[in-house]
């Protein structure tokens, strides 16, 4: 009898890995308006900047611990200084402050099921999971909004209440109109007029056809916003609630703070020294990316609820993201430096009848690269290009 060794080939691994970070890059250029452009429609973002420590190995970055928000800071009034000193407003003091959390989503399958459909997985994976990673700030803010009437806003009641809070007040000519008549008459703290205009609809997919129309008739509307975790399949209100913000005025919009690391981190778990792989016979595919979302200014949004005064979901209410420390990465290598603790992992012991000593699988990698190209669309020079690149960083 035939006695093979187990695992994934060192050849197969770079080809497969490579495969998956090509195609991740393509969806991201493919599908790069879904994610932080989309959410700079309808909030104020910052880059959480991650320069590594060392230049040559970006998982060296340094994480910040929070993100300051100091243009979202009160307006200063000009005052006569003609008898007395001038007044300086502490930007560092009263700017919002948003703690940043590591968010994750990934893939494990077993080896027999990713070999039966590989083409499937190697084609299919990289997509969703660039998907999760750049649809997170649009998710994290129509989660804000959502919640919005139970979550507390800077001054510690709900975001949503008073005055930029509607009810029985469904989508529609008249009810936009005093949306907007109500929003421009706004004042801040000290009283004086905030000059505001609503710019902005804000809708779920629902709505979105309507709110089009609708907004044709009004000039002040240059922008119609649709955003699709408007939508919780547990809350049937979630899909008439609409919103009215001001967005494009000079300070932007304020409502909803965000901030977010330029790009996202990819981990693999298909090297053939991986013990996990070893362990559980899987492999795995995770994204991670930075993030910090708040609540700015309500002044600058109304919400509108067509029936009476809803309550979130309680899923809703969750702490959403964990801390850097907690990230995949982190879980890892602390899983990694235990295995090692316990010293190297037994070799099978097989009591059985032989023919011949163990095969390794024989596997061309440029056969290999062929074959998987030809099924995904991503070309042979762009795989090869990626296999000399990740062994010239090892």
């Amino acid at each position: 009898m035939t006695i093979i060794n187990s695992g994934v080939t060192k050849d197969e691994a770079e080809v497969y890995s490579a495969v998956i970070q090509e195609g991740v890059e393509d969806a991201a250029a493919k599908y790069s308006s879904l994610g932080d452009s989309l959410a700079a429609k309808i909030g104020t973002l910052r880059p959480i900047n991650t320069t590594p420590l060392y230049p040559k190995n970006p998982l060296s970055k340094k994480i910040p611990n929070e993100i300051l928000f100091p243009i979202a800071s009160a307006a200063p009034e000009m005052e006569d200084i003609s008898n007395k000193d001038r007044s300086l407003q502490e930007v560092f003091n009263t700017a919002p402050r948003l703690p940043v959390k590591v968010f994750s989503a990934g893939y494990s399958v077993r080896r027999r099921d990713f070999y039966n459909d590989i083409f499937a997985y190697l084609s299919n994976i990289p997509k969703l999971l660039t998907d999760a990673a750049l649809t997170l700030l649009p998710k994290l803010f129509a989660r804000l909004l959502r919640t919005g009437t139970a979550a507390p806003g800077p001054k510690g009641n709900p975001f949503f209440s008073g005055k930029n809070l509607r009810h029985h007040a469904p989508l529609s000519r008249d009810v936009l109109r005093e949306g907007l008549a109500e929003i421009a008459s706004r004042c801040g703290e000290d009283g004086e007029c905030l000059g505001l205009k609503g710019d902005t609809l804000i809708v779920p997919p629902g709505l979105f056809s309507e709110a089009t129309e609708i907004a044709k008739d009004f000039p002040e509307i240059t922008q119609v916003v649709e955003l699709a975790g408007l939508v919780h399949a547990d809350d049937p209100t979630s899909t008439t609630t609409w919103y009215l913000a001001s967005c494009l005025g000079p300070r932007g919009a304020l409502a909803l703070l965000g901030a977010v690391e330029e790009g996202f981190e990819l981990l693999t778990n298909m090297s053939p020294f991986d013990p996990t792989l070893f362990l559980k016979n899987q492999f795995a595919w995770a994204v991670e990316r930075y993030a910090a979302v708040g609540y700015g200014n309500p002044a600058y949004i109304t919400r509108f609820e067509a029936g009476g005064p809803s309550q979130p979901h309680p899923d809703d209410l969750k702490p959403v993201g964990g801390d850097p420390e907690n990230s995949a990465r982190s879980e890892r290598e602390a899983a990694e430096a235990e295995a090692g603790k316990v010293g190297p992992v037994p070799e099978k012991a097989v009591e059985a009848e032989k023919t011949k000593e163990p095969e390794k699988p024989n596997v061309d990698q440029q056969e290999l690269i062929s074959i998987v190209s030809k099924h995904t669309q991503i070309s042979v020079e762009r795989i090869s290009e990626r296999i000399k690149k990740t062994r010239d960083e090892v």
